[in-house]
């Protein structure tokens, strides 16, 4: 009898092993699917062949064993090919990426891995692919004038942090990345809702290639010499639901990083590349958000099942976009109220309103000076704020404290937009969002359409 193995280990091992025949089987023979049985799992010959892409690739060989032999047991040479009986029959090499585990499968008896439920790489990437989904689902996006952008990705980030854990960690036995909020700052991570406030192991990049999909990455070098591991997974576009994305079922590893550098003098035989199948519950986790705060519109098509618990997309993953979208509104359509009524005598648009309060910030931290006396990071209500002729030509004041600060803008005579600018945690940086209003004169009459949509950058800032 012969036994095949994709192995180097194995051709080695039987060798050694007495060939089966006349229908008996010494002790570590291993039989061929037409004849081994197993008292425990009868359907085992076929899935190990399954399991292994069929006869010609699998350790076993379907020639020369008796019906009648059992086979209870794995007999070595199996376990020599990263075949099991236990967990215990499994280990990981000295040099594997943190997060990630192994374990005996029961149907194949072969050894197989997987990400561990709180793996920081599985979190972040998960994170990572709900921001996609949120900016790329978002129907009618806008530039910063006003035209439609469709289904889009975020910009390509950088690396980051651009050096290695081992080296920014203040001595090389942490391995970690200490806290930097200003690294996450920049739009490609902002725009996702994205950024880690805590010490981490590895590093971060999210790109969209021309012709392939949007991937996110994360790479650790897991003995800070030279041992480099990425983690990563892909978003593929639903072309029946318009710009959805369907969600993974597995994250990809693979040894080594964008260089695909990999060192067997330090790091010994690296482990193979392949998908990392996920649990249902992982699989969840990589679905857009619960349905909380401020919600679109239900989306028109053909809805994938998966996308549990809500059929809905939120517009933004800023935490304060209820007060944006409020109020916006309210400034859009008194825009196309004051157009279409002929207010001035023409068709025409409110006079610019300049940024309201007049500080131009919310924030009283950091030396920001903003309208803000109570400390709360909010400004304080304030009657007299907007008093001015646009704010009263478009029906618009805000009576409570808010986070934003607004202003209107007409960039030609038939066009105008309404500006909402907000700073989340007072570090400098702000939000910015627009709605656009477009009038037309047909005839005597005024027409004002409001642009569906809205502009938004750094919109979590």
């Amino acid at each position: 009898m012969r036994v095949l193995s994709r192995f180097v280990l194995v051709p080695i091992v039987i060798a050694l092993l007495p060939a089966c025949e006349g229908g008996e089987t010494p002790a570590g023979c291993v039989c061929g699917p037409a004849g081994v049985t197993d008292v425990l799992d009868p359907e085992l010959p076929k899935r190990l062949l399954d399991a292994w892409g069929g006869a010609d690739l699998s350790p076993m060989h379907p020639d020369g064993c008796p019906s009648t032999t059992p086979v209870t047991t794995t007999p070595l040479p199996w376990k020599a090919g990263a075949f099991c009986d236990k967990a215990a029959d499994c280990t990981l090499p000295a040099a594997s990426p943190p997060g990630l585990r192994t374990y005996c499968e029961v149907a194949t008896h072969a050894c197989r891995y997987a990400l561990t439920s709180n793996a920081e790489p599985l979190r972040e990437l998960q994170r990572l692919y709900r921001g996609v989904q949120v900016y790329h689902a978002r129907k009618h996006r806008l530039d910063m004038e006003g035209k439609d952008l469709g289904c889009t990705y975020p910009s390509e980030s950088l690396t980051t942090p651009l050096d290695d854990c081992c080296k920014l960690g203040k001595e090389a036995a942490e391995r970690v990345c200490p806290a930097d909020p200003l690294l996450w700052s920049q739009p490609e991570w902002s725009d996702l809702g994205f950024q880690i406030l805590g010490a981490h192991r590895f590093q971060y990049a999210q790109r969209k290639k021309a012709g392939g999909p949007w991937e996110a990455l994360a790479t650790v070098d897991s003995t800070c010499g030279g041992c480099k591991h990425t983690f990563s997974v892909s978003a593929l576009e639903r072309a029946e639901d318009g710009c959805r994305l369907d969600k993974p079922n597995a994250v990809h590893y693979r040894p080594g990083d964008d260089k695909g550098t990999w060192s067997a003098e330090e790091c010994g035989a690296p482990l193979p590349e392949m998908d990392l199948a996920l649990t249902t519950e992982q699989q969840i986790e990589f679905t857009f958000p619960s349905k909380t705060g401020l919600w679109s519109d239900s989306i028109s098509g053909p809805l994938n099942p998966a996308y549990s618990p809500s059929a809905f997309i939120p517009m933004s993953l800023n935490p304060h976009y209820d007060e944006v979208k409020t109020s916006l509104d309210v400034l859009a359509k008194g825009a196309a109220s004051y157009w279409e009524s002929g207010t001035a005598g023409a068709c025409s648009f409110p006079i610019a309103a300049p940024t309201t309060p007049a500080e131009g910030s919310c924030c009283s931290a950091g030396n920001l000076k903003g309208h803000d006396t109570d400390g709360d990071q909010r400004c304080d209500p304030s009657a007299g704020a907007w008093t001015s002729v646009t704010w009263k030509d478009l029906g618009f004041a805000i009576p409570g404290s808010h986070v934003f600060v607004y202003s209107t803008a007409l960039p030609d005579a038939q066009t105008f937009y309404a500006q909402a600018r907000g700073d989340m945690d007072c570090d400098g940086y702000n939000s910015t969002f627009r709605v656009f209003v477009r009038g037309t004169q047909v005839g005597t009459g005024c027409v004002a359409e409001i642009v569906d949509g809205f502009y938004a950058e750094e919109e979590t800032e």
